[in-house]
């Protein structure tokens, strides 16, 4: 009988998180300078992973790495982006069309500041 060392968890963790990707139809990939993100599938949805020593991979501050696509919490995305230490995510947010735009990672030299918040989306 096998056991399962925490090496073997980590690889069925990673595996099942790249089957659960393999199905979904990817539109749009940014790479920085240690990270990805991705937009796809039918709910416009985002996926990231990579090194994000400055939270560019939007998990929060705590998550360092994520080895496999890992889908963030946002739905209706309809552009991603990827600077080389930020990343931003643009998603259509009510029936009216306005975008919201979500930056996060490292914000020195103004990479995060938004300077007009009321855009409006033409999707």
């Amino acid at each position: 009988m096998k056991h399962e060392t925490s090496d073997d968890i980590e690889e069925v963790k990673r595996n099942n998180s790249i089957i659960e990707i393999s199905s979904i139809y990817i539109s749009k990939v940014s790479c920085g300078r240690s990270h990805v993100i991705m937009l796809g599938g039918s709910l416009c949805q985002s996926f990231v992973f990579g090194t994000g020593r400055f939270g560019e991979l939007g998990l929060g501050v705590e998550v360092k790495h994520a080895s496999s696509p890992t889908r963030l919490q946002l739905s209706n995305v309809v552009d991603v982006y990827a600077g080389p230490f930020h990343s931003m995510i643009v998603a259509v947010c009510n029936s009216e069309l306005s975008s919201t735009i979500f930056t996060f990672g490292c914000g020195s030299y103004y990479r995060l500041v938004l300077f007009n918040s009321n855009l409006s989306s033409s999707v």
